[in-house]
């Protein structure tokens, strides 16, 4: 760690204020009967924070059709079925939607230009 830099918070530093998190997800009237039933697990996990870096690095558009098509190129690679429903695992239009969401919190929303212009800068892409 550098001098004079604050070690991470531990664990339950990063979770304290999930409920507060909570309260900010926008919630979609379509997804807000499901998102208590949703199955979770990692495949779910990888593939969403897969969507969101290509998202934010502009290799994915931000619209759901995009984001269910690479949801489901993704489990291919991963070697998973998709689901027929979102309780009984990963479920492309739920992988979509929570893609959508997470980018619509106020804290995120403001990211994609400048992480967009960072990888251009350090990865030539621009």
């Amino acid at each position: 760690m550098p001098p004079g830099a604050a070690p991470p918070p531990g664990r339950d530093g990063i979770f304290s204020d999930a409920a507060a998190l909570s309260e900010q997800l926008p919630l979609e009237p379509d997804n807000a009967a499901v998102a208590g039933t949703i199955r979770g697990g990692r495949e779910r996990g990888l593939v969403v924070h897969k969507l969101l870096e290509e998202v934010l690095t502009g290799e994915t558009a931000v619209r759901a059709e995009a984001l269910e098509s690479r949801a489901r190129a993704l489990l291919a690679q991963l070697g998973v079925s998709e689901a027929a429903r979102p309780e009984d695992g990963p479920h492309a239009p739920e992988l979509a939607a929570t893609t959508l969401r997470s980018l619509a919190i106020p804290e995120i929303a403001a990211l994609p230009e400048s992480v967009t212009a960072r990888a251009d800068r350090l990865f030539g892409t621009g």
